[in-house]
């Protein structure tokens, strides 16, 4: 089993006029597609071709809509922090993702970008809880 936290950028390339429709719009779309088991189950491509299988959980951390200040342009940032069991292929994860918003909001000009964060030390102390400590030590 390892974690991998995925940084994500969603950019609209739609600039707010003003009266936060679109910020709605953003939010909709991510709490209501996106951030659902079906809908991260499309963009995150794993090995084996079977993410109901093989990704064990997924958490949204840090979370935020925003509005540029110079061109005004509304965006999300949020981490996914994903547990798996499967190789996560993060070359197919972006255009996946980036397909998703397109197709699935209003958004179609958006662009993604998704980053692999260091999860070295947590993946190192998932290791370490697989160890077998007698009760003898313990008590």
């Amino acid at each position: 089993m390892r974690v991998s936290r995925l940084e994500v950028l969603i950019n609209t390339n739609v600039s707010d006029g003003g009266g936060g429709w679109l910020v709605e719009a953003l939010e909709q779309y991510l709490t209501q597609r996106l951030w659902t088991e079906q809908g991260l189950q499309k963009v995150l491509v794993v090995e084996s071709g079977q993410p109901e299988r093989h990704i064990l959980t997924v958490h949204v951390q840090e979370a935020a809509i925003e509005i540029g200040a110079r061109q005004r342009r509304v965006h999300a940032h949020f981490i996914l922090r994903v547990r798996h069991v499967d190789k996560l292929l993060l070359g197919r994860i972006q255009p996946a993702l980036q397909r998703h918003v397109r197709r699935e909001s209003m958004f179609s000009g958006a662009f993604v970008s998704v980053r692999l964060l260091n999860s070295a030390q947590e993946n190192y102390a998932l290791r370490e809880t697989f160890l077998c400590i007698p009760a003898s030590i313990t008590d």
